[in-house]
């Protein structure tokens, strides 16, 4: 959900080779077109490194190199630099890896216990320093891969109280037996009922993913 005019928010599903599938979400610095044009160069360079590569830590690293060196920064220069979680699925479904520029993620297990997916790198577009493979991690029946942009947690009440990483927890907790679509459409609730009047001030993108073996 967009801020404004154009969304610096991104979030794909990618075919990969060997019946992989690769899950991401990424956030650029800033709001309004400029960042909505950085992400959509991002996503098709992604998608084209896809082609051949599997490796989460590998493709963000290509990814990076492409935006310090080839990428069309037009005004904002290399300020605008851009967050990224991806995770790789194997074919089975049961077991993923993973990687992360400046972005986290969550893994929600069926009996609620909580894992932080942590970076394993800097944000796209800073450094030419690679960013690192993470996993594998087991994914089992009932799990929930929460994939998110700092939109959701840094919301704000109108007091300026943050929604946060516990509030957002709690409410994937509390309902994780629906699925994804309605858990999405209830954190969503969660969220804009916590705002109240206060404006949305930053772009908000919310992926849900549960196994299914």
């Amino acid at each position: 959900r967009s801020a404004g005019i154009g969304c610096g928010d991104y979030f794909d599903f990618l075919s990969l080779p060997g019946r992989r599938v690769g899950v991401v979400v990424g956030d650029v610095s800033g709001h309004g077109m400029p960042a909505a044009v950085r992400m959509i160069e991002a996503r098709a360079h992604l998608r084209a490194l896809c082609r051949s590569e599997t490796d989460p830590g590998r493709l963000l690293t290509e990814l990076n190199r492409f935006m310090l060196e080839d990428a069309a920064y037009g005004d904002h220069g290399a300020e605008q630099f851009v967050t990224m979680f991806l995770a790789v699925l194997e074919p089975d479904g049961r077991t993923a890896h993973y990687a992360g520029a400046g972005h986290d993620a969550y893994l929600i297990g069926n009996d609620g216990e909580e894992r932080h997916l942590k970076s394993t790198g800097l944000p796209l577009g800073i450094d030419d320093q690679p960013i690192d493979t993470a996993g594998p991690i087991a994914l089992a029946p009932g799990d929930i891969l929460l994939l998110a942009t700092d939109g959701i947690e840094e919301s704000e009440d109108p007091a300026g109280t943050f929604f946060g990483r516990h509030r957002l927890l709690e409410t994937v907790r509390t309902h994780r037996k629906l699925r994804p679509q309605r858990l999405v459409e209830r954190i969503c609730t969660a969220v804009e009922a916590f705002r109240s009047e206060a404006p949305q001030r930053d772009d908000v993108t919310l992926l849900v993913v549960r196994p299914r073996h």
